[in-house]
């Protein structure tokens, strides 16, 4: 499918999924831009309804049939006319929301043809336009052309800050801010589910509707589902239910009682969580029943139902071309765990110690918000940043003014005196990607921001682009916990809500480690909150613990739990730490009536919410100084982190995804200071530490690692405690930890000639695999540990077994079991023998 040319006609023939593709250009004079799509006739459909949607700077429309049809696409100066062969036209209108692309659509009949035509804002808009199936419908995106983008008025740096961003900064940096905004504050859309009432005459239904959410907006708590519903007066409550779901999460489950019975109005609350990028699915699985009488209901024409045009799903979301100063650390999606935050931390070429402290803080900021999502920022000095990070990356500045580059500056609009100021600044760029400033004229002033914009008290009052805050400002104090409480909400340990859908059983494996630090005390317990579709049948439906497959407590499921039931389990008492606490969800859900042909799964429903939590009261010990123990050993104090003033930005991205991976493993706040490698002395430590520098500054320093360094060569070579180095000596990095004088610990991360890539550090250090006293690890990955002055500790107690792990730890000394198991394996092999003799003799 290509661009539409002035004066062509564009044929593609569709055939079920395959396309082929074939260009006739025709010259017609006087005629301006048209474009034709054509589809083969594929036999009469109806067209179910149409809904509308934003693009980055244009708009999309969506028109749902209820199977494949052609359709054909014809492009003027004024208007676009999308035409579809159906035999049911319905007529509607409606507008855009706020976009440089469309204004208004109408959508006509005309003969046996729905004709919809879309009024453009301008002449020179481009059209893609697709066919898709599983639900069929066809999808038109209306984008400004690039010449009409630029003749339009920009809403730029410029505008607001009276200053021009310089055009080399848009290679250099994707510096360019975004064409315009969509409102100072968060936006609504109210989206039609439906263009006419939908009758459903069935005892079971499936109802699914489409919403487009932009990928230029942001979701927020305020949305809700708007739904009109009519159903027979000789519906039994009892039994008749419609369970809402959006995107396959049952979120609310509506009983067909008299308060609905003609246009009642549900109003369904949705959190922002459940929606994502793109089009979203609501579905309305609706179960309808006059008589108790099993399986003796089906043809009953009392049993209906009626969903209202009047029905709409009500969107609050804020447009990122309107970022703000409070949607950052990571920008836009904090908590979205399925959304990819590719960002950058910049820091000038010769940062302070503070400027990277201040970097290092905003990711462990974000870690804490974010303790399940894989999220992997670069950390580079301002020289690093590339075209291709520019047009890739969220890009976060932070650093003295003096040292940024001049371009960043005055497209961030920074003033020329911010004496006694901290500047901060955001904006959208024209390739979608977010921009932060952070600068000062003191590195502290710099460190000074970032604090102010971690703080949650002062997140509402950055609502806006640009702000100046002086240094003396007074800043509420942070609070660090030392350690997490003896409660641990299933937010903070799992990743949320566990949701099981349809009739019969589920069940859902969890394990939690217990941190090495922690012996438990008391009556430790886990408490699941829960709630259900009303409509379970208590007899027969119930959640039950299990601990090594053994039950150790179950709760019915009934009405009286529907909204919210609790159960407590206590937790078996030989655990310690370090141990893995593994326990096992099993739910049993049947319906309150009779299900004869299996169909009705979407009434059964249980969510045990992510306010359950483990109660694990608990007193603190000293674990062992091992590498395998990190970040545990060295979580108790304020730990200072001391930078060679070589390290690359290579050494400061892997040291970053340490520190994320630190904090989101620990329970309580990682706190840290940076410091340069010429301030440290191995005579006076000053708590527990983390030195990243080459090898040969750290021997000069004097710390006693436990290899040598060959510094001709710049190579490992084996020292009095490690007899022996690998041949990839010359190539290695070290990761050796140290009890100091004063009993902290010091984790020693050097390198021989160049630091080995992050991913490299990523797998030794974040999936655990370094042990040890001494660990050396290879360029392509390869762990050696050395246990010199600890010995090797013993394996955790329980760890989480697979399926085929338990089957052999049952036939593991049990003979029995075993004769049994061979006999039957022998006698299937005999009966398989015989069956292939006897078909080669019929041969």
């Amino acid at each position: 499918m290509g661009k539409d040319g002035e004066g062509g006609v564009m044929i593609v023939k569709l055939s079920g999924s395959d396309f082929s593709r074939g260009i006739l250009c025709l010259t017609f004079a006087g005629v301006l831009a048209l474009g034709v799509l054509t589809t083969p006739w594929l036999g009469e459909c109806s067209v179910n309804s149409i809904r509308t949607g934003l693009q980055l700077d244009g708009a999309r429309i969506v028109i749902d049939l209820d199977r494949t049809s052609e359709y054909s696409v014809v492009k003027t100066n004024s208007e676009v006319k999308v035409t579809v062969r159906t035999g049911s036209p319905r007529e509607t209108s409606g507008n855009f929301p706020s976009n440089r692309a469309a204004l208004s659509y109408r959508a006509t009949s005309s003969g046996s043809d729905t004709i919809v035509s879309i009024a453009l804002r301008t002449p020179g808009v481009s059209i893609k336009h697709f066919a898709l199936s599983k639900p069929d419908r066809i999808v038109l995106d209306l984008s400004p052309e690039r010449a009409a983008q630029a003749a339009e008025p920009k809403l730029t740096e410029k505008s607001e800050a009276q200053v021009s961003a310089p055009a080399s900064a848009t290679g250099t940096q994707g510096l360019v801010s975004a064409p315009g905004t969509y409102g100072k504050d968060s936006q609504t859309f109210n989206s039609t589910l439906t263009t006419t009432d939908i009758s459903v005459g069935s005892v079971f239904s499936t109802q699914s509707f489409f919403v487009d959410i932009s990928p230029t907006w942001k979701v927020l708590d305020g949305s809700y589902i708007h739904l009109v519903l009519s159903h027979s007066q000789t519906t039994n409550p009892k039994l008749s239910n419609i369970v809402v779901s959006v995107n396959n999460d049952p979120i609310y489950t509506i009983v067909m009682d008299t308060k609905n019975v003609w246009k009642g109005e549900i109003k369904i609350p949705v959190s922002p969580e459940y929606f994502g990028e793109g089009t979203n699915t609501i579905t309305l699985n609706s179960y309808m029943r006059s008589i108790d009488e099993q399986c003796q209901d089906i043809d009953n024409p009392g049993n209906w139902m009626r969903i209202h045009r009047e029905s709409f799903v009500h969107m609050r979301y804020l447009p990122r071309s309107d970022l703000r100063l409070m949607n950052f650390t990571s920008p836009f999606f904090e908590n979205n765990l399925n959304h990819k935050d590719n960002s950058v931390i910049v820091i000038p070429d010769d940062f302070e110690p503070a400027e990277a402290e201040a970097a290092f803080d905003m990711l462990i900021s974000w870690a804490r918000k974010s303790r399940f999502k894989d999220f992997r920022p670069r950390v580079v000095p301002a020289s690093a940043v590339t075209p291709e990070i520019a047009s890739t990356f969220h890009i976060i500045y932070i650093g003295r003014k003096d040292k940024l580059p001049k371009t960043v500056l005055e497209s961030f609009g920074t003033p020329d005196s911010i004496k006694g100021l901290c500047y901060l600044s955001s904006f959208l760029n024209s390739f979608g990607k977010g921009r932060l400033l952070i600068t000062a004229e003191t590195s502290q002033g710099v460190r000074f921001g970032v604090r102010a914009m971690m703080l949650p008290e002062l997140k509402e009052q950055m609502n806006v682009r640009k702000l100046s805050l002086a240094l003396n400002t007074p800043l509420p104090q942070i609070q660090v916990r030392s350690e997490m409480e003896a409660e641990l909400p299933f937010s903070e340990v799992f990743t949320g809500d566990v949701v099981f859908r349809g009739t019969y059983s589920h069940e859902q494996f969890m394990s939690f480690r217990i941190p090495p630090q922690w012996e438990l005390e008391g009556t430790p317990q886990i408490v699941l909150r829960y709630r259900h579709s009303p409509v379970l049948n208590a007899r027969k439906s119930a959640l039950t613990v299990d601990f090594d497959d053994v039950p150790r407590k179950s709760v019915p499921l009934g009405i009286t739990t529907s909204e919210e039931g609790r159960l407590v389990v206590p937790v078996p008492k030989d655990l310690k730490g370090g141990d893995f606490l593994n326990f096992n969800m099993r739910a049993y859900l049947d319906i309150d009536t009779f299900d004869c042909g299996h169909n009705f799964t979407e009434a059964a429903w249980l969510v045990v919410d992510k306010s359950s939590y483990l109660h694990l009261p608990h007193s603190l010990k000293r674990v062992a100084p091992l590498l395998e123990f990190l970040p545990y050993a060295i979580s108790d104090k304020t730990m200072t982190v001391y930078l060679s003033p070589n390290v690359s930005g290579s050494a400061l991205t892997s040291l970053g995804h340490i520190l994320i991976n630190w904090q989101q493993s620990l329970l309580g706040d990682l706190s840290l200071t940076v410091k340069s490698l010429a301030s440290f002395s191995w005579d006076k430590p000053e708590g527990h530490s983390v030195i990243v520098a080459p090898v040969s500054e750290i021997v000069a320093k004097g710390i006693p690692i436990s290899v040598g360094y060959d510094a001709k060569n710049a190579r490992i070579i084996s020292g009095q405690s490690v007899p022996v180095v690998p041949e990839f000596g010359e190539s290695a990095a070290i990761f050796q930890l140290l009890a100091q004088k004063d009993s902290s610990l010091s984790l020693v991360m050097g390198w021989a000639r160049t630091i080995p890539d992050g991913e490299m550090f990523n797998d030794a250090l974040v999936r655990a695999r370094l042990r040890g006293d001494v660990c050396l690890v290879s360029p392509d990955g390869r762990v050696i540990p050395f246990y010199l002055e600890t010995p090797e500790p013993e394996p955790s107690a329980k760890t989480p077994q697979q399926w085929y792990e338990k089957i052999l730890e049952r036939f593991r000394g049990d003979r029995t079991t075993v004769g049994i198991f061979a006999l039957g394996t022998s006698l299937v092999l005999f009966v398989l023998f015989v069956s292939l003799v006897r078909s080669m003799r019929k041969r």
